[in-house]
């Protein structure tokens, strides 16, 4: 009872609502044997014994929660308030709060990609993983203490008879000790006094056993030990509970002249299928069903056992809403869920894109009201929100008003018994990035599953938390696409959506432009555009020019400021010759912003992202064969490689000259744009370039795809006519490798974000690689950035001593490595950087600072020396070059003392800059605690 082309399907629609970017990862050419491989490899990898950090730092966020399908109330905790949930990609999390706040369980091992779990009655409890269409599972796990999870015998992924058994499980349901779970391979069950996994069975009518071994949605047992589950898209019935005693209760079947077992589920036409057995009444039970698109088709109740059903609430309805589509895009498969009250077996929630209640009102009859109780298109601060596509609904134990919600956004409550809700992601660090970039001082941005654009540590209470900052409609299903922020203006923000919507805004996204892309320019549907924002504050080979008028007079060789034509950004030259006061000299201007982007297999470029006062012009400079999938720059901007979808890379050259449509586009004749192939890998998705920041011939090319031998290779002859691509797997477990980096000081350190992790090596001609995770856990690790842009640190003094001067801060997390992962947020790396205080553009002064005491616990007192009344702007920085705190203050002649409230901060090292308009004055401090 394989129902191939069901399962062919649902891989198709699930990775269409899935991320490309994860998508990656998809089965090679050498059949289904998935990534086992590649975690056998890594399972010897880490017992290798290893040893090496980069010591990560989770940078969050703290207040973004990923998709969420599993919620468990521990029964060791009378009061119920001790939750389990866990995250599809970032593992399992604890709350003794009743949600208000997680805590990572079991933080030294692997980020389980958990599905469903349950509770047996001597408390073990169960995790099942893998998630059709998305991740495959590593299978069953089981923790005795709450704490540490182990895999249970027999259940490891393995092939048979062509199906890789345990890849995913879907639900997990304990009876009487006895463990029912619901695979992709069968309904497996394993008896409490056994420890062999067996297949349940249905009774034939002829009165044979046929072994349940399809695709199971889902298995319920009702508190009398009735047993229900939904295979392929038949719901059978075991009434007893006995693993051999299903009976197929999907027998209706439509004819052209009469109707056989009307009083039966439907036997074709029916996707997924989730049940519900009433705790209170496990005569009563519920199915709420979707087409094998996806659609709704009804929702359906039985009050006998499952022997006869109705239908309660009608799909295809003119009054009533699908409640599995918006904007003609249906999530049936992906998001559909039910449950009843405990105390009422003729009152359910229903969960879809939103939520539905239902109410049993006279026979026949359930009242569902207009429209769904909650809404993710409302304002966040509204009670009615609920982030939407919702995977479970769990009552608390011990109180019949009180639910858990898991959605792809995480975790949510209701409020007061009452159908208003709340989130409760605060420390539930499970949110899924697919890009990301960061700003000069260490303020990451990045796309994300299913919550839209997020911008960290700017604008929350918390320093990890986040701001969204855009997410569109749900046209693009909440993913964020390929973002940048300027490191000249750190307030104007680049950002994408999934499908290619697109906007700029230079207030961090308080307000958008309306203007982006040029007519004619758009993108395909459903696909991640790579977009780069090239900055530079001295650009050698830059070709502008910018105004100055004197104000005074200039000697010759006298340094001067003058302004750039990028948001009029100050920069030192020297006079080239005599300047009086009033005459107009152009100066080269070193300040560039280079913006490219891909839009399908075109490559287009503009030099006017920044300007705000008009549309941008944008040149195309190339089109390649296949959809652009990534792109890396030359750290001069002249080399531009790019990788696609069908496996091919391309070096797009000259860019550095190329300042005009003649010089650009390439239906201009005069155009000095050279574009080649370089390499091809049928059938693979190359899913990233790292390009040396100093030797643009080497470069490393990362691919995807499980069943393969090769991810990784490394040129070091990138700008010949014939590069060569030689591999680097080595040790590296085999796998897709999403993400790669050359460090910025050292061209033979590699580092790699795979399907597993990090990995690195130091000596990339014979690598040995090395797993680095750290804090992070073995997670998929889908963008690796380092800060390459340094400049800033401009002090421009005002001409009137009653107006303080100007201070343009510096890029302060040069060399600063982030991570953006796959279910465990942003993660940064200052290992490469120097302790050195930065070098800054210090202004004579007299100026003194005195920190103490120092170390520092809670409060940090200062004393800053000046030589007049100013004002004062006080900075700190943690040594990731991120800005912790800051604030205004004013300072009379002589010795100043003030006091700060830093019991905030973490541990750490820290520096404190006090900017006046006569003195810039810095000093370390540490916090201990």
């Amino acid at each position: 009872m394989k129902n191939k082309s069901l399962l062919f399907f649902l891989t198709a629609l699930m990775m269409g609502c899935g991320s490309y970017l994860f998508a990656s990862g998809i089965a090679g050419s050498k059949g289904n044997e998935g990534d086992r491989p590649g975690k056998a490899q890594l399972q010897n990898h880490l017992k290798s014994g290893n040893a090496v950090s980069l010591n990560w730092q989770s940078l969050g966020p703290d207040n973004v929660g990923g998709r969420t399908r599993a919620i468990l109330f521990d029964k060791r905790d009378a009061t119920f308030n001790t939750v389990y949930a866990a995250s599809v990609a970032g593992g399992i999390w604890k709350s003794t709060n009743l949600g208000s706040t997680w805590v990572k369980v079991n933080q030294a091992n692997s980020n389980l990609n958990v599905s469903c779990m349950a509770q047996t009655d001597n408390n073990d409890i169960y995790a099942g993983t893998g998630e059709y269409g998305f991740s495959q599972g590593t299978g069953l796990y089981v923790s005795t203490d709450g704490d540490n999870f182990s895999l249970v015998p027999g259940t490891m992924p393995t092939m048979v008879d062509n199906v890789l058994e345990w890849a995913y499980i879907n639900e997990l349901a304990i009876q009487n000790g006895r463990i029912y779970a619901a695979t992709n391979a069968g309904l497996k069950y394993r008896n409490s006094d056994e420890s062999q996994w067996r297949t349940a069975n249905y009774i034939d009518g002829e009165g044979q056993l046929q072994p349940l071994n399809g695709f199971v949605w889902d298995v319920k047992v009702g508190s009398n030990g009735i047993v229900v589950a939904s295979i392929e898209s038949k719901v059978y019935v075991s009434e007893l509970g006995q693993p051999n005693g299903f009976i197929n209760q999907s027998t209706k079947q439509v004819l052209p002249d009469t109707v056989l077992n009307p009083e039966k589920l439907p036997s074709i036409g029916l996707g997924r299928i989730e049940l519900a057995v009433a705790p209170s009444n496990p005569d009563y039970i519920y199915a709420c069903a979707s087409d094998p698109y996806g659609y709704f088709d009804n929702i359906y109740r039985s009050i006998d056992k499952g022997i006869t059903w109705e239908i309660i609430f009608p799909g295809h309805s003119s009054l009533l809403p699908d409640i599995f589509v918006v904007n003609n895009v249906a999530y049936g498969l992906v998001a559909n869920t039910i449950v009843v009250y405990p105390n009422n077996p003729e009152e359910i929630l229903v969960g879809g894109i939103n939520m539905w209640h239902g109410k049993f009102i006279n026979e026949g009859y359930y009242y569902w009201g207009t429209d769904a109780i909650s809404s993710y298109a409302t304002s966040k601060f509204s009670p009615l929100y609920l982030h939407e596509l919702h995977h479970t609904y769990v009552f608390k134990p011990n109180d019949p008003k009180t639910f858990l919600i898991g959605t792809d956004g995480g975790i949510s409550t209701n409020i007061d018994g009452e159908l208003y809700f709340k989130s409760l992601n605060r420390t539930y660090m499970t949110s899924q990035f697919v890009t990301l970039n960061v700003n000069g001082f260490g303020n990451p941005i990045g796309g994300t599953l299913g919550n839209g654009i997020q911008y960290i540590g700017d604008g929350t209470n918390s320093p990890i938390g986040a701001v969204e900052v855009w997410n569109g409609d749900f046209n693009n299903s909440g993913e964020g696409g390929y973002v940048a922020i300027s490191k000249i203006n750190p307030k104007v923000f680049i950002l994408s959506l999934k499908g290619g919507p697109f906007r700029r805004t230079e207030d961090k996204g308080f307000s958008f432009s309306t203007t982006f892309l040029n007519s004619g320019m758009s993108a395909p549907a459903n696909t991640y555009c790579p977009m780069i924002l090239w900055e530079s504050f001295n650009d050698p080979t830059s070709m502008d020019s910018t105004r100055f008028k004197a104000s005074k007079d200039i000697t010759e060789g006298e340094e001067i400021i003058v302004r750039s034509q990028i948001y009029d950004y100050p920069f030192k030259t020297i006079a080239p010759h005599d300047i009086h006061k009033g005459d107009v000299v152009y100066f080269k201007d070193p300040l560039q912003a280079k913006t490219f982007l891909a839009l399908g297999d075109k490559v287009y470029y503009t030099k006017e992202i920044l300007d705000f006062t008009k549309e941008p012009e944008w040149w195309q400079v190339a089109k390649v064969v296949g959809t652009v999938s990534c792109m890396s720059l030359s750290a001069d901007a002249n080399h531009l490689y790019v990788g696609t979808e069908s496996g091919n890379v391309f070096r797009i050259s000259n860019l550095t000259h190329a300042n005009s449509a003649a010089t650009a586009s390439i239906t201009s004749a005069t155009c000095v744009v050279a574009t080649q192939q370089i390499k091809s890998f049928p059938n693979r998705i190359v899913t990233s370039i790292a390009v040396d920041p100093k030797n643009p011939q080497h470069i490393l090319v990362t691919l995807g795809n499980y069943g393969f031998d090769e991810y990784v290779y490394n040129v070091t002859n990138a700008l010949d006519s014939l590069p060569k691509f030689t591999s680097v797997q080595t040790n590296l477990p085999h796998g897709p490798v999403y993400s790669s980096l050359i460090e910025l000081n050292n061209s033979n350190l590699i580092i790699l974000g795979t399907e597993y992790g990090i990995f690195l090596t130091n000596n990339i001609s014979a690598p040995n690689w090395v797993n680095d995770n750290g804090p992070m856990g073995r997670i998929p690790v889908k963008v690796l950035l380092q800060q390459t842009v340094n400049g800033g640190g401009i002090f421009v003094p005002s001409d009137d001593p009653n107006i303080p001067g100007v201070y343009y801060p510096e890029i302060t997390n040069y060399g600063v490595i982030y991570a953006a992962t796959y279910g465990r947020g942003v993660y940064s790396s200052n290992f490469f950087v120097g302790i050195d205080e930065p070098n800054i553009d210090t202004p004579p002064t007299n100026a003194q600072l005195a920190i103490y005491p120092n170390p520092v616990r809670n409060e940090l007192s200062f004393t800053l020396k000046g030589d007049y009344a100013s004002e004062v702007f006080i900075e700190i920085y943690d040594f990731s070059g991120r800005k912790s705190k800051e604030n205004h203050l004013k300072i009379q002649p002589g010795s100043n003392t003030f006091t700060m409230d830093v019991s905030n901060l973490k541990r750490g090292t820290y520096i404190l800059r006090c900017i006046s308009d006569t003195s810039i004055s810095t000093g370390k401090f540490i916090i201990v605690k």
